[in-house]
């Protein structure tokens, strides 16, 4: 979560703010609109994604304390972050491929 709120504030909401306070968003390359929208929806979708699981953790601890370390290790928290950054760029991926954003 925190990488991704970093990248949108240190590459995202410049570029666009810059953009439109400029009015000059059909003056910048394609690319480089592509790559902001890109990296701000999958940010955006892996904040709140990493959020609900900020909450499942919160939830575990308090209902099974005694069986917390067993149910929460590293190793599932790593594979878990990786499995929600991986399905925020496929589902970002997925709607752009199918023009979902028109």
């Amino acid at each position: 979560m925190t990488m991704g709120d970093f990248i949108q504030t240190a590459f995202c909401y410049p570029i666009e703010s810059i953009s439109q306070i400029l009015d000059n968003r059909r003056e910048l390359p394609m690319i480089l609109n592509v790559t902001v929208h890109f990296l701000t929806w999958v940010t955006l979708s892996g904040s709140s994604l990493s959020l609900i699981l900020l909450n499942l953790d919160k939830l575990l601890y308090f209902k099974y304390p005694l069986r917390y370390s067993a149910y929460v290790t590293k190793k599932r928290g790593i594979t878990l972050a990786l499995v929600v950054w991986t399905c925020c760029v496929i589902f970002v991926a997925g709607a752009w491929y199918f023009e979902c954003f028109k």
